[in-house]
This record gives structure tokens, sequence and C-alpha cells, in this order.
């Protein structure tokens, strides 16, 4: 899903990073990042399953993009 692509692309420009050159390939996972969480990934996802019974339930309670412990009521 969403967090484990932005995952990928974070560590493959990590390991990128390790030279010079390879720093200037930012522009890539702070793009794709920006792309997942904003307008593709999140938001269809979102407006796929918003009629599903209990995803409402599922939203409230738990955090969008990174997993933070779960949402007190």
């Amino acid at each position: 899903m969403t967090p484990g692509d932005a995952a990928i692309w974070t560590g493959l420009f990590l390991i990128a990073a390790d030279s010079w050159p390879g720093v200037l390939t930012i522009l890539s996972p702070a793009l794709m990042v920006w792309t997942l969480a904003g307008k593709t990934g999140m938001p269809l996802t979102e407006k796929a399953m918003s009629g599903r019974p209990g995803y409402r339930h599922y939203v409230e309670a738990t955090s969008g993009f990174i997993p933070w412990p779960p949402k007190r009521r």
C-alpha cells in the first residue's frame, strides 16, 4: 500500500545518496511520496472505500499515512 511504496522510494534514495550524484535524485522520492500521499494513493483509495461498512470507523481510529499508535476516542 502507500506507506510501503513510500518506504521503498525513500530507501532507494538513501542507497543512491551514498555518492554525490545520487544526492541529486532527491526529487524522485519526494515527488513519489507527495503523489502517493496527496494525489493518487490515499485519496483514490479512500474514495473507493468510503461506501463500505465500517470504513468510517476505521478512518477515525487509524492514522492516514504514517503508522502512529491508534487514536484515542
